[in-house]
Formats: structure tokens, C-alpha cells, sequence
């Protein structure tokens, strides 16, 4: 094995391995939180992720503690990387790369660059599970496209294409945005790019394709209650974007107002990047070079990035991130420029790994910079078919060196400073997050928030709160409903400031009696006004306010303004 291979293997490695060790510090009490009372009462789940509700399939199962769901969710990232690397280097060998000339170790190896790098990794949650799902169809789709065209691998293309399909359909009710790009994506590259393959052999390869979505869709539909349960939480799931300001106008104007700068440095790199195409990369018969093009592009991006890294580690994710998103763009604009010579439509196939992470990003409402780590393996998988490829075929071995420096350049920061400066998003660092917490058996964090949430735990406990009674968090706090064993009713998603989604769950939970309360905030009035449910304060008893640990969020990412946390309980009778 050479000694480049080696060396990024054994980058893969430590970082799989450090993100292992690593699971047992920090809490996160947001995002977190929610993906860990999904995971424990999936009945509770919001209706738009209808997959949770498979492990009901099982009954109560055990109860999956914070380690265990991180740990969870690395094992679904990489067994979905491991799917799609596997299924396209299949169909490269065949379609693209000459025989012999490049193997699956460095291969492996460049692509691997792009896991583990989720923003705020943390448990397992649906953008994680889109992953899988995605990840292990394309996968499927490109060992689609190595099997050869005869009659005898009819059977055979035929179980692959309704593998494909049968993963698209079940990522319909993950996240439905990205499957339903995909499948579009999917039925296109079958009829247009699979050319070595007959019209009508294309036209039934869809049409497998088609058929098993639709049956991916019915297990799903079928395990989990059929259409007489599914009907009313799809009425429900349909006025949840209004409810919570989802608009795609306004997140895109987001996407493109978030961080100028960023925006800024990102137009004058697209002009490096076309400089070079243009400038200096063209032979005097006018046929590009591609090998010194991607050789620039990325040795451009790997100096950008050094620079970029010389600030503190505690930077805004569009900026982290902004590397990333531009040498992939550029990765794609050179696809795209990349002659078709073979007239096999090994272009477009690589279209399809160029625009995968803006698939899975779609339907998101947080900005595309941060949201692109989590997603980006399949652009570090097409920069490893170019530049392999491009690497043995002008035998420019060292091109594959400035990949490797690429590469590690970008992603070895976003992983450190995810895992390492400031994990999960919180605001210490590894070297802090050493105090135990009681409810959360294996689980390490500061001393500060060690103090807080058994503070939380100590409170709720002398108030009477059992594990298993209705916890209401409204300021996105769902972490601390699971740090105390409670459910969240309804569904488990309550965000600060969105009154009216908050009133519309709360309403139609059907309770008992009054819940236990924590504000991070003071009730807004129009929270107030439109509540059924209960009423607040006359309902309620101040159990205690606790000062929050940090001066302004709970993650890098969280509630701005939160200074004090407010714990109510249930007003005794005549109390």
C-alpha cells in the first residue's frame, strides 16, 4: 500500500477513533435533546419524521442513553460512506478509471476525508438518517451503472435498481425534500445516462425504480399503523411550516444574506477557479488539461484554508465551512467542463455526486454553509474519481499529493473544532468536560453545566416530577426533558418565540393536568392568550430559578439572551 494511501487511512482512522472516545463529553440541551426523546418515545416524534416510529415496531426497547445514540449515529455515517464510496468506485473502475490504474485503497482514502464532519455531531438524528439512506441508494445506483448491459445480468440490474428504490421511498418519510429530488435525479440519469443500455431496458429500469419507491413508502406506511394513523399526523405535519415561519423565499435570501464576506471570498475564489481554466490550463489545440486544472483548484483552496485556519477556533460556522462549499463547487464546475469522451454519460454520473449534498440540505432551514459539513462526503467522492483518474492518466502522481493536502487542510479544523475546541457546539472545550452528571450515567461535562443540570434534576424531583410525567420545555430545551426521564407531549418540538406552534401543540396533547414548566424566558403574552391547555401562572407553583451557566446560548448555535431558567410544577389542589 503506498505511503500516501497509508497516511490518509490512517487519518480516517484517528478520526473515527477520536469521535468513538470521544462520545461520553458534553450535553447539548436542543437539537440533542429532541433527536434523544425521538429516539425513546418515537410516538411523541414530530409528524414529519414518521421513520422514528419503526422502533415501535419493537415495543419499548431499551432505553438508548446519550453515548450509545452518539455512537449510533457514527456507526449509520459510516456505514452509509462506506455504501456509496464502495458503489461508485464499482462503476468507476468500469466506467471511467483504465484497468489497473488506480485502486481502491487511495480511492477509499481521499473520499474518507469528507466523514465525520458534521457540524455539532451529536445523536442520531434525521439529517443523519437521510444520510444513510441517500448515501446507501446512490451507492446502489452506481453499482447500478457497472453492471455490464448483457442479458444475463438482467435479474441482477434489476434487484439493484429496486434496492435504489426502495431506500428513496423510505427516505420520504426521513426528510421528503431530498427524496423526492432524489428520485427525480434518479429517473433522469436512468433514461439520459445510461447509455450503453437500450431505450427499453432504461424505460423498465425506471420504471423497477418507481415501483419499489412506492413499496419503500407502504413498509413504512404499513409498520407504523397504516393510512388510518398516518392521515391525521400528515393533516398535522401540513400546517407545521406555517406554524413554524418555514418559507423557502425567505431561507434563501437567508442562505444569501448570512455572512457577506464569506459570500464575498467565495465569488473572488470561483474566479481563481476560471482564471486558471481559462488563462493557463489550455493546450494550444484548445482541449483543456484537466490534471493541471484540478491541480490548481485545489492547491488554490489548500492555501486559502491555511490562511483562513490562522484564526482562533471559535469562528462563525458560514466561515468554517465557506472551503468547503467553494473548492466542492469548484470540484463540480469542473465536472461539468469535463468532456464526456467516452459518451457514456459518465459526466452526468458525476453530476449526481456534485449536487448530493444540496439534495440532502434541501428543505433545511438553516443556512447552507452550516448545514453543508454534514452532508459533503459525496463531493469529496467526486474530486477522488477526477482526480484519480486525471492522476494516472497524465501520470502526475503528485497531483494525488495536493489532494491529500487539500483535503487535510480543510477538514482536519472543521473536525477539531467539532470534536475537539468546541464539541457538540458548547462553549468549553474537551479538556473541560470532566464532571459527571447523575442522570446522564456516562456522560462527562463542565463543571458549570455539571452544577446546572443537577441543579435541574435535584428541583424537579423535590417538586414531585417522576420519571415519565409530561415535561414541558418551551424555550428548545428538550434536553433537559430527557435528563429528568420525562416525555414532552403532543410532540416533543417547542420552540422560543413561536407562539402560535407552541399554543397548537400544547392544545391538542390532552393532558391530565398541568405539566411541569421550564421557561428560559418570561411567557411571551401572546403565549398566554392563545393557550387551552392550562393556564399560566394560575395553574403553576415557582419551584426555582437557576441561573444559566453561560451568558448568552447553550450552544454555538442556540438561544441567544438566556440568562436564568424558570421551573414551575403543578399547583397542589387548594395550594
Amino acid at each position: 500500500m503506498p505511503a500516501l494511501t497509508r497516511a490518509l487511512l490512517a487519518v480516517a482512522l484517528l478520526k473515527l477513533l477520536i469521535a468513538l472516545v470521544l462520545a461520553d463529553r458534553g450535553f447539548e440541551l436542543g437539537d440533542e435533546g429532541l433527536f434523544l426523546l425521538n429516539l425513546n418515545h418515537p410516538a411523541d416524534a414530530p409528524p414529519p419524521f414518521e421513520f422514528y416510529r419503526l422502533r415501535s415496531l419493537f415495543g419499548e426497547g431499551p432505553w438508548i442513553d446519550v453515548v450509545a445514540a452518539r455512537r449510533i449515529r457514527i456507526g449509520a455515517e459510516l456505514l452509509g460512506s462506506l455504501a456509496l464510496i464502495a458503489g461508485v468506485f464499482a462503476w468507476a473502475r468500469r466506467r471511467v478509471f483504465e484497468e489497473g490504474a488506480v485502486g481502491f485503497g487511495i480511492f477509499a482514502s481521499v473520499s474518507l476525508l469528507g466523514m465525520q464532519l458534521s457540524v455539532a455531531s451529536r445523536s442520531l438524528g434525521y439529517n443523519d438518517v437521510s444520510n444513510l439512506f441517500v448515501y446507501a441508494a446512490l451507492g446502489a445506483l452506481f453499482g447500478l451503472a457497472a453492471i455490464g448491459p448483457g442479458r444475463e445480468e438482467h435479474l441482477r440490474r434489476s434487484l439493484t435498481a429496486a434496492a435504489a428504490g426502495g431506500l428513496t421511498g423510505l427516505q420520504v418519510f426521513v426528510k421528503f425534500p431530498p427524496a423526492l429530488l432524489l428520485w427525480a435525479a434518479t429517473v433522469a440519469w436512468l433514461l439520459l445516462g445510461f447509455r450503453w443500455l437500450a431505450t427499453s431496458e432504461r424505460v423498465r429500469l425506471a420504471g423497477v425504480h418507481g415501483v419499489a419507491t412506492a413499496l419503500g413508502m407502504l413498509v413504512l406506511v404499513v409498520a407504523t399503523g397504516g393510512l388510518e394513523e398516518l392521515a391525521p399526523r400528515l393533516a398535522v405535519a401540513s400546517v407545521l411550516p406555517e406554524l413554524t415561519g418555514y418559507r423557502p423565499a425567505a431561507i434563501l435570501a437567508r442562505y444569501l444574506t448570512y455572512d457577506r464576506s464569506s459570500l464575498l471570498l467565495a465569488a473572488a475564489f470561483a474566479a481563481v477557479v476560471l482564471g486558471a481554466w481559462r488563462a493557463g490550463a489550455l493546450r494550444p489545440h484548445g482541449k483543456p488539461d484537466t490534471a493541471l486544472v484540478l491541480g490548481l483548484i485545489l492547491a488554490t483552496g489548500a492555501a486559502w484554508a491555511a490562511v483562513a485556519w490562522s484564526k482562533p477556533p471559535y469562528f462563525d460556522f458560514a466561515v468554517m465551512t465557506l472551503f468547503v462549499a467553494g473548492v466542492g463547487a469548484a470540484g463540480a464546475l469542473l465536472v461539468v467542463a469535463w468532456r464526456d469522451e467516452r459518451g457514456d454519460g459518465s459526466a452526468m454520473a458525476l453530476l449526481m455526486l456534485a449536487g448530493a449534498p444540496f439534495v440532502l440540505i434541501a428543505g433545511t432551514n438553516v443556512p447552507l454553509t452550516m448545514r453543508l459539513p454534514s452532508h459533503v462526503l459525496p463531493l469529496f467522492v467526486l474530486v477522488a474519481v477526477v482526480a484519480c483518474d486525471q492522476a494516472a492518466r497524465a501520470g502526475r502522481a503528485i497531483l494525488l499529493g495536493v489532494v491529500a493536502a487539500w483535503g487535510v487542510a480543510l477538514t482536519l479544523p472543521v473536525f477539531a473544532n467539532q470534536q475537539v475546541f468546541s464539541p457538540y457546539g458548547l462553549r468549553a472545550g474537551i479538556h473541560q468536560q470532566t464532571q459527571p452528571v447523575e442522570a446522564l450515567p456516562g456522560v462527562r461535562v463542565d463543571l458549570a453545566s455539571a452544577r446546572f443540570l443537577d441543579a435541574v434534576v435535584e428541583t424537579l424531583r423535590a417538586g414531585g416530577h417522576v420519571p415519565g410525567d409530561p415535561v414541558v420545555a418551551l424555550d428548545y430545551m428538550p434536553g433537559l426533558v430527557h435528563l429528568v426521564g420525562g416525555r414532552s407531549p403532543g410532540f416533543n418540538f417547542y420552540m422560543s418565540g413561536k407562539a402560535r406552534l407552541n399554543c397548537f401543540n400544547l392544545d391538542r396533547a390532552g393532558f391530565d393536568g398541568p405539566p411541569y414548566l421550564i421557561l428560559g424566558r418570561p411567557m411571551q403574552p401572546a403565549q398566554r392568550a392563545c393557550l387551552e391547555a392550562f393556564r399560566f401562572p394560575d395553574d403553576f407553583v415557582l419551584l426555582r430559578e437557576l441561573r444559566f451557566p453561560y451568558d448568552e446560548v447553550y450552544a454555538g448555535f442556540g438561544l441567544h439572551g438566556l440568562t436564568h431558567v424558570s421551573i414551575y410544577g403543578p399547583r397542589p389542589p387548594g395550594g
